[in-house]
């Protein structure tokens, strides 16, 4: 899922060679992954906090786009900015839990013979450390220690049970084609549609999500007042699209039907 925080223009450019090189000595079949909603439950953390802070009755199950303003309950466009930013500046995705059966998933994938690569979205200048401790927390244990990699690089080593974690701008389909993966994780079905087209790789569309049933189209509006020009008709669900005919694209609802083709990959 998106940060739903604006793009970090003052990254530095992203380390391709840096990250090539590195994942290039390991030589195993790469399995890229994403991590919000497929590592950790950050649209259900999200929806928590805002029913603590903000006295809701949130529930994921209404969550119909991956932008929450597009959702109801978090209000106009500015109103769920200001509240985004609070959720980020107090961190509160540390209280973010583990995907159900992710990290024992992922590290039968690992024994399988793969190489587990986090891609990630997330700011790096801002959310590198908390990313970092989250992983260890849930996903240590398994496979090797975080080693000393330069705090500036974006390509992140040896966390928790994954070897490698790529904070990146780029768009993933180049990300996952620059590392030859075998196949891509993600919940976002724009993603997934972007990687069937441009991609040389399996697409898993994680999640019984309601936001990866239908495509945004990048109009700006917030929810109540979609719902008010649609004279409150439920039209999301006329908006639901079919991924059968994508022919990169699986729908996969858990990490045991992720893990099983996986080891159908073999």
């Amino acid at each position: 899922m998106p940060t739903n925080l604006p793009p970090d223009r003052s990254a530095e450019p992203d380390p391709v060679d840096e990250i090539l090189s590195a994942l290039s000595k390991d030589g195993r079949p790469i399995i890229a992954v994403d991590l919000d909603d497929v590592l950790a439950q950050t649209a259900k953390c999200a929806a928590d906090w805002h029913n603590s802070t903000y006295g809701s009755e949130m529930d994921i199950s209404a969550f119909y786009h991956a932008l929450w303003y597009k959702c109801p309950g978090w209000g106009s466009i500015p109103e769920t900015l200001l509240k985004v930013y609070k959720f980020y500046a107090a961190d509160e995705l540390k209280n973010a839990l583990a995907v159900p059966g992710a990290r024992k998933n992922v590290e039968k994938i690992r024994q399988l013979g793969f190489n587990p690569v986090i891609v990630t979205a997330r700011h790096f200048d801002s959310e590198l450390q908390s990313t970092q401790k989250w992983l260890r927390h849930h996903f240590e244990g398994q496979g090797r220690r975080p080693s000393g990699s330069s705090p500036t690089n974006r390509l992140r080593q040896r966390v928790g049970c994954f070897q490698h974690v790529i904070f990146s701008k780029q768009e993933k389909p180049c990300i996952c084609n620059a590392l030859q993966a075998r196949a891509l994780v993600d919940d976002i079905l724009e993603t997934a549609m972007a990687c069937d087209e441009g991609g040389s790789f399996s697409v898993l569309l994680f999640g019984d999500y309601e936001w990866n049933k239908r495509i945004d189209d990048g109009s700006l509006w917030h929810f109540t007042e979609k719902l008010e020009k649609e004279g409150g008709r439920p039209w999301w669900i006329d908006e639901e699209v079919d991924v059968a005919a994508l022919k990169r694209v699986t729908r996969v609802r858990t990490w045991e039907e992720t893990a099983a083709f996986i080891e159908r990959l073999k």
